[in-house]
């Protein structure tokens, strides 16, 4: 098997960033037990930070986005792609030896989003282009992300969403006062644990 590569985290760019939560808004509410309007917004923004934290744990796409890695030069191996599920690879750009921007023809790789996280290789008999000496000489655009609804997540990280949700709502302030704070046994983090991808993967 290739050796794979991985981009420097600071090398990540969202571009197109998730249409939807993990949750619905109704649902969201229903969990928190709230049955007026007046508190959409702010039921929203629980929940957008739920979901973030989410998938910052288990560092996967939990929902259809898209993302760009910028690299220095080109890789030998398959260059694993951040936020799995990958669902395309978009498009690869690079600056060629005048530094001009050039899209790299779709046949000069292959993608294999099978593979957790999602790889994109050097197609046999192919060969990478000539780049001129810079940063981010490359860079690869990709859709990843297991739909674009709710329903899409799996649903052991919806839970996950629903306990995070609720903790964001009954601690809406930098300072716990009276009893400290204890996890839940079984809660978020169990939940989420069997969804992270191994470093080896």
């Amino acid at each position: 098997m290739a050796p794979l590569v991985h981009p420097p985290p600071l090398a990540r760019t969202r571009l197109v960033a998730p249409a939807a939560q993990a949750l619905t808004l109704a649902e969201a509410k229903l969990h928190l037990k709230v049955t007026t309007n007046a508190l959409d917004d702010l039921v929203l923004a629980y929940l957008a930070a739920a979901t973030e934290a989410a998938e910052r744990e288990v560092e996967l796409a939990l929902l259809t986005q898209q993302w760009e890695v910028a690299l220095d030069g080109w890789w030998a191996g398959d260059l694993a792609l951040p936020y799995p599920p990958l669902v395309t690879v978009d498009e690869i750009r690079y600056r060629d030896e005048n530094d001009v921007e050039q899209v790299l023809p779709a046949d000069v790789y292959e993608v294999a989003p099978e593979y957790r996280p999602g790889r994109v290789r050097l197609a046999p008999g192919k060969s990478w282009p000539s780049l001129y000496p810079r940063s981010e000489a490359v860079r690869v655009r990709f859709t990843c992300g297991h739909g674009g609804t709710p329903d899409a997540v799996p649903e052991g990280i919806r839970q996950a969403v629903r306990l995070l949700l609720a903790h964001n709502e009954r601690n809406a302030e930098a300072v716990v006062r009276g009893e400290a704070p204890v996890e839940v046994p079984l809660g978020a983090r169990w939940l989420l644990a069997k969804y992270r991808i191994p470093e080896a993967a």
